[in-house]
């Protein structure tokens, strides 16, 4: 997506919090913006041919059938 402050992706939504992680394509920056404060925070400088970024997604599911177990 192209705007006037340059080429951008959104990469994920935080679950529990309002946050925004997106990537600036020009300056290759991961960037954090959150919705509840506006805040807007550099995470790190991605180096060129950094490939894709994939989210970390928790696995629950299995949480309450151990719990059961012991």
């Amino acid at each position: 997506m192209r705007s006037l402050f340059g080429s951008y992706e959104v990469v994920t939504i935080h679950p529990d919090c309002n946050l925004v992680f997106f990537v600036e394509y020009d300056d290759l920056k991961l960037i954090s913006y959150n919705m509840d404060c506006k805040e807007v925070c550099d995470v790190c400088t991605l180096g060129r041919g950094y490939g894709r970024i994939t989210p970390y997604v928790p696995y629950f599911s299995d949480l309450s059938v151990r719990g059961n177990k012991h």
